[in-house]
């Protein structure tokens, strides 16, 4: 019985208290807190904090309103105040704090936030020393200082008439947000989400709801439904998400729809042409920094263009495990190059196919199995190969087939008119171990209406066309067909043979061991068979020649 007696004095005592407390508040005008508030602000962050009114009620919800609210800048900030208000009100239910439940509802009208970097680096939302990064500690945990851990309940946020403003001196970035909009209500369940909004000159919609198990439990993964539009950019997200617990995991599958490839300029810094529409969709799966893409698909359906990307990517975060099968298709490759603003200078044939296996990671990325098909009125054309190394571009490797119904028929790729000389057929290969840069390995066999060139050698530089060793051989059934290819008329019958060694660098070119068979007649020229250099007339050669009739 003594026992309950003092329990009953102490509860009796706890329950005045309370009272005391409650009609403390509630009596006391609260006015007469905001210098308490203010100074306690300037002692923490050594910047002004200045309420316009200020309203606080102690029952079973603690309920604060506070208006005209403005937090000073740091003194070297571009404005005054780093964030205004014309209304900050929270409510919060005080039974549910004693199982670690934070019963929230949080409204803000018109608040307008700025955070900023300077040239020096500092940024404004760092306090102490006019913003300086030192000497601030970063907060513990609530289970390294024995403080409480509470779990969110939002019964309701809402914000309206929002600004928000970014600047970094440093990287000359600027970036700025307006929302009509912003509300996040615990209903059922769930938390509805409503956003309403511009992100620079793009609007912003999303609703949806979220799991409230999401929100208030942070061991439990909940389920996401949200749809929203960025500009023209049409974007849906759903499935599960673990977002506040020290390792979030994720289950989510997202997707994203663009009328036009002329919507992204904004997000590329580039000029895109108005050609779509562009699909994409993936599974993202994972957990604790590490997340798996599958099932990607990037489809675009445009008028100049057709491409799509199929695949995954085991690891996003570091860019590991790509295994992604693309693909491409142009009719009107010339108005396509001219609509992304790439200049070409030379003739570029209508339609080009690609298609090929990109893999590997960040450090290095493999294409391999590509497919180029070319098609121009009269020549068909197809590369295939592989590349090692897409960062670095070694380990190239492709083999090459040409078909033109005439020669003539490429004359626009040559830069000149070729005679209409009968069916071309061109096949070689390419093997550059280190690079275009680097000493390369070919082999070529051309034939044209009964003459067939086979070439084979190196370049030591095959995009600036220097070091080219090549060994000729050039087989025509008479002298008349060879005179043929080069627009010439020859009327004889008789076989030619021509085979050399043919060296080219800079503006000069020689041909070693030149040998010419003619019918019966053979020329031989052992070094020095011809040199020109088109700057200047060379001099006449002197090589040492042998020559016999068959």
């Amino acid at each position: 019985m003594r026992l309950l007696k003092i329990i009953g004095i102490i509860a009796g005592l706890l329950v005045g208290l309370l009272v005391l407390v409650v009609l403390a508040v509630n009596l006391i005008p609260a006015n007469h807190y905001k210098d308490l508030i203010s100074t306690a602000v300037k002692s923490t962050t050594g910047r002004d904090l200045v309420i316009g009114d200020l309203d606080v009620r102690l029952g079973s919800h603690l309920r604060i309103a506070a208006s005209d609210v403005s937090f000073s800048n740091a003194t070297w900030g571009s404005r005054a105040q780093m964030f205004t208000g014309r209304l900050l009100e929270t409510d919060v239910a005080l039974r549910p704090l004693l199982d670690g439940v934070l019963d929230l509802r949080l409204i803000l009208e018109a608040p307008d936030m700025l955070l900023e970097k300077d040239a020096a680096g500092r940024a404004n939302w760092q306090f102490g020393d006019g913003g300086s990064a030192e000497g601030i500690e970063e907060p513990e945990s609530p289970e390294q200082s024995g403080g409480l851990s509470l779990r969110p309940l939002l019964r309701e946020i809402r914000l309206e008439k929002v600004k928000l403003a970014y600047t970094d001196a440093q990287a000359d970035q600027k970036h700025a947000a307006a929302f009509e909009t912003v509300l996040l209500r615990s209903l059922a369940g769930q938390v509805d989400v409503k956003v309403d909004g511009r992100i620079a000159d793009h609007p912003v919609v999303i609703a949806g709801g979220i799991d409230e198990a999401a929100v208030i439990d942070s061991t439990k993964p909940g389920d996401f439904s949200l749809t929203g539009k960025l500009g023209d950019i049409a974007l849906n997200m759903e499935g599960t998400l673990d977002a506040i617990s020290a390792s979030p995991r994720a289950d989510l599958r997202l997707a994203a729809e663009v009328p036009s490839l002329a919507s992204l300029a904004t997000f590329t810094g580039r000029q895109l042409p108005d050609q779509g529409p562009l699909k994409a969709s993936l599974h993202l799966s994972g957990a604790e920094g590490s997340y798996r893409a599958e099932d990607i698909k990037i489809d675009l359906g445009a008028k100049l263009l057709a491409a799509s990307v199929e695949g995954a990517v085991a690891d996003l975060m570091a860019v590991e495990g790509v295994d992604l099968t693309v693909s491409a298709q142009t009719d009107q490759l010339a108005e396509l190059v001219q609509q992304l603003g790439i200049e070409v200078p030379t003739e570029l044939p209508p339609s080009v196919g690609i298609a090929g296996k990109v893999s590997g990671g960040r450090a290095k990325l493999t294409l391999s199995d590509y497919d180029v098909q070319v098609k121009d009125e009269g020549v068909e054309a197809s590369l295939r190969g592989q590349v090692a190394d897409l960062v670095a571009l070694t380990g190239i490797e492709a083999d090459l087939t040409l078909a033109a119904q005439s020669m003539a028929a490429l004359s626009k790729y040559a830069g000149t008119d070729l005679p209409d000389a009968g069916k071309v057929e061109l096949s070689g290969k390419l093997a550059s171990p280190q690079g275009l840069a680097a000493p390369s390995e070919l082999a070529a066999t051309l034939s044209a209406d009964g003459v067939i060139a086979k070439l084979d050698g190196s370049v030591d530089n095959l995009q600036t066309a220097e070091g080219i060793a090549l060994t000729v051989d050039v087989k025509g059934d008479s002298l008349e067909q060879v005179a043929k290819l080069a627009g010439q008329h020859v009327p004889a019958k008789e076989p030619l043979t021509v085979k050399t060694k043919l060296s080219l660098g800079g503006t000069s070119y020689k041909a070693d061991e030149l040998h010419v068979g003619f019918g019966d007649n053979e020329l031989t020229v052992r070094q020095n068979a011809a040199m020109c250099r088109p700057a200047s007339r060379p001099s006449p050669p002197t090589p040492q020649a042998t020559s016999r009739h068959r």
